[in-house]
């Protein structure tokens, strides 16, 4: 049974988007087929992402002090006016949201032109798959509908075949989205992108290889960070360690594949821990989840929430397993068969 998560953050109107049904249909509406019979997913009980009540506000002082009758009415309304004042400031510092990453595996969103670096051959009009130029539509559409409803400052894609189809995922995005693109010459032909709000982060670093990309940056309000995205657990754990022998005054970010890594020797935390024990994973295999995506955090911030994202738009009609696009040559028509994995950290 998976849990439902109710609590992502709305980074542009600082809300806090607990009710699925107005969260879904404002940013991402559900796609026809997907409402017919997916199970509904489990809830779980709302969290408070802000820090408690603010302590010693100087109420109390200002209206003691405004009963003396030695006190001009002047200061009396300087100071009703400061302490509103700091009623104010301190409700901004509060409303302030926790930082969020996310990282989404679009299963393997090409184009349906010929590549020259890559086979693709399956994935063409007239090929094994016949990836038609309505597919490939249908397909970005609700890639970019992912993207608006994680709603997240850094989400992390992967399986996207050239920077032609990022840009046409970005262009659908309804979010203020920049993105960031990096060849990395796997054989698959598939990349990564950054998706990004430009007056959040600040990249001045992209570097890639094989099955991995790097962005670097200044997050607002969290200092300087590298977010570290991989498609395969073999070569996470060494590119961990060399990223903090390089680059020891950035804290690090890491999504997408992991099982290779060990995150407390290298100062990471696992937000998606307590998910993965509870059975919880982001792609079916035969009875049972796999968390085949995942995302670590520096131990120099502190996790406040982390799990996979689950919502009944991206289950097929059985409401057993993620939509996929396709099953072996058949066309299903889904978003893909793997969920996002999300995490808010200050």
């Amino acid at each position: 049974m998976f849990i439902c998560v109710k609590d992502r953050f709305n980074f542009r109107n600082g809300k806090s988007c607990g009710d699925i049904c107005r969260a879904d249909v404002r940013r991402s509406p559900p796609l026809p087929r997907a409402e017919g019979g997916a199970a509904a997913v489990g809830h779980e009980s709302r969290r408070d992402f802000f820090e408690p009540s603010l302590a010693g506000f100087p109420f109390f002082t200002i209206f003691t002090y405004a009963k003396s009758s030695n006190v001009p009415k002047l200061r009396i309304i300087v100071g009703c006016m400061a302490g509103f004042s700091l009623l104010a400031a301190g409700l901004r510092v509060r409303a302030q949201p926790p930082h969020g990453v996310a990282f989404y595996d679009a299963d393997c969103l090409y184009d349906t032109v010929p590549s020259p670096f890559g086979n693709d051959t399956r994935y063409l009009p007239q090929g094994e798959m016949r990836w038609t130029g309505e597919r490939y539509r249908r397909k970005v559409m609700q890639t970019a509908a992912v993207i608006d409803s994680l709603g997240l400052p850094l989400v992390g894609l992967y399986g996207v075949e050239n920077e032609s189809v990022v840009r046409d995922v970005a262009a659908a995005c309804k979010g203020d989205y920049a993105y960031l693109f990096r060849t990395t010459d796997s054989y698959n032909g598939l990349d990564f992108a950054l998706f990004y709000f430009g007056d959040r982060f600040f990249p001045d670093r992209v570097e890639a290889g094989h099955f991995w990309m790097t962005a670097a940056g200044e997050l607002r309000g969290a200092g300087r960070v590298c977010l570290l995205m991989s498609a395969s657990d073999r070569y996470i754990g060494y590119k961990i360690e060399e990223h903090r022998r390089q680059h020891p005054d950035e804290r690090l970010l890491v999504a997408g594949r992991t099982a290779g890594a060990e995150p407390q020797r290298c100062g990471l935390s696992e937000p998606l821990a307590a998910a993965s024990r509870a059975g919880r994973g982001t792609r079916r295999a035969g009875n049972r989840w796999e968390m085949r995506s995942n995302v670590l955090i520096d131990t120099a911030f502190r996790v406040v929430r982390g799990d996979v994202y689950a919502r009944r738009w991206l289950f097929d009609p059985s409401g057993e397993a993620p939509w996929a696009t396709y099953t072996r040559r058949r066309y299903e028509g889904g978003p893909g068969a793997n969920l996002p994995v999300f995490c808010y950290f200050r």
